[in-house]
């Protein structure tokens, strides 16, 4: 649980929004966890080549 703390807060916020639940499936939540955004991949080619 510890080590992916940061997914279970994001696939919370994913099925509650302003505090109101939100009608999501646990198959969208995954994906939406899944993807990446241009800025991550970008850090990660920075770290990469550090």
């Amino acid at each position: 649980v510890e080590k992916h703390s940061i997914d279970i807060i994001l696939g919370f916020d994913d099925a509650i929004s302003m505090g109101y639940r939100e009608s999501i499936t646990i198959q969208e939540v995954e994906s939406q966890l899944k993807m990446d955004s241009a800025e991550e991949t970008a850090h990660i080619a920075l770290l990469k080549q550090q």
